[in-house]
């Protein structure tokens, strides 16, 4: 796998982390908006692999990413810490844990 589609790869892989961790911990506005955010970052990367790294594509995705990035931090609903606890516990009991996310999640 070339560089650009690792990074590509991870970064897929951080959006998806951060909607499951934000579902579980009761923030469905922003878990769902991650989740629009990764199909339509995987479709792009779908895209790339497709033509084997159009670099108009590659520019796209990053330019992609760094939307997400900004509106994430301007736009999107601030992460409400005051019911997390209860809504882990929640779902652990259903058996969706945080064990998929980084330990420092």
């Amino acid at each position: 796998m070339s560089k650009t589609l690792k990074r590509n790869n991870d970064r897929l892989l951080a959006l998806a982390r951060d909607a499951y961790g934000n579902g579980i911990a009761g923030q469905a506005e922003r878990s769902l908006r991650f989740i629009r955010e990764v199909v339509r970052l995987t479709e792009l990367q779908g895209n790339l692999i497709e033509t084997k790294g159009d670099a108009r594509l590659q520019l796209q995705f990053d330019s992609e990413n760094r939307r997400v990035n900004r509106e994430e931090t301007t736009e999107w609903p601030q992460f409400d810490r005051t019911k997390m606890g209860d809504n882990i516990e929640a779902w652990a009991a259903k058996g969706l844990t945080p064990a998929v996310l980084p330990a420092a999640v």
